[in-house]
């Protein structure tokens, strides 16, 4: 990777001073200019030829995966073709949703009748946990048919960085017929399922996200269809193993977890 002395020391010196805290806030982050600087250097550190080429390919998708809702998050991806066609180097930014395997939405007489305008709710869930990645790595083929009307299939290895975002998960709760709250759900506080009226939404609270650095490992096979033309169709399949710089609450009685792995599927629509 095309990256200077000074862009990789940076790079280096904002990993120690990002990692030696395992959370922020957003309203902390302004003191930081560490971790403003680290965001910098993923980017400096991951761009390597791609940045600098002329051949590039680019694609949006929309994530499905096994940690997530029916849509699990959008991909961006950058690939640069080498002197072999074989290979390709390439960066991908990615934000998804991350979800408890126990999981459940739950509706109260008080949700379903729509009362104040109240949503659905997942019983237990504590924490949203939001993961934004930022990989580099390579592309190579493995299979590419004669003709047109074929299937391009390659194989992907990424690795990089993760953003995850920890905001907490808000219900509207009534305590009376007079007195209804709005407050991050808590199992030794809201004992009566009954009285919880709903989701509170899930920009509510986002002054209290905590950010909560990781690593993570991506494998996948593409499987390209109308790679001749300008736009062309990727499905993409494979798993993403992440690992967080501290253990992260989702469901309130379930057990912290730092590691997760998980399965995905992606639709792209790529330029050439």
């Amino acid at each position: 990777m095309n990256v200077h002395y000074k862009e990789l020391q940076l790079f280096l010196s904002s990993i120690r001073c990002t990692f030696s805290a395992s959370t922020y806030t957003p309203y902390s982050l302004v003191k930081h200019q560490s971790f403003i600087l680290f965001l910098i250097a993923i980017l400096l550190a991951g761009t390597g030829t791609v940045l600098n080429a002329q051949d590039k390919e680019y694609a949006f998708g929309i994530n499905v995966n096994s940690k997530s809702y029916f849509i699990g998050g959008v991909d961006f991806s950058i690939k640069q073709n080498h002197s072999s066609s074989l290979w390709k180097s390439m960066m991908l930014f990615e934000a998804v949703n991350i979800k408890h395997p126990n999981e459940v939405r739950f509706s109260t007489g008080f949700a379903s009748n729509n009362i104040l305008g109240n949503k659905p709710f997942v019983l237990g869930k504590s924490n949203f946990l939001f993961a934004l990645r930022s990989d580099y790595g390579f592309e190579k083929n493995w299979f590419r048919p004669d003709e047109k009307s074929g299937v391009n299939v390659d194989f992907q290895l990424l690795s990089g960085l993760t953003i995850g975002l920890e905001k907490p998960y808000f219900i509207k709760y009534r305590y009376s017929s007079e007195l209804i709250e709005t407050e991050q759900y808590d199992a030794n506080t809201h004992v009566d399922y009954g009285s919880i009226l709903g989701a509170a939404g899930v920009f509510k609270g986002f002054e209290r996200t905590k950010i909560v650095p990781g690593l993570n490992l991506r494998c996948s096979l593409n499987f390209e269809y109308g790679m001749y033309k300008k736009y062309k169709t990727i499905i993409e399949t494979g798993f993403t193993l992440e690992q967080y710089m501290r253990r992260i609450t989702i469901i309130d009685e379930a057990s912290p977890k730092s590691f997760y792995g998980t399965v995905f599927l992606v639709f792209y629509i790529a330029k050439n």
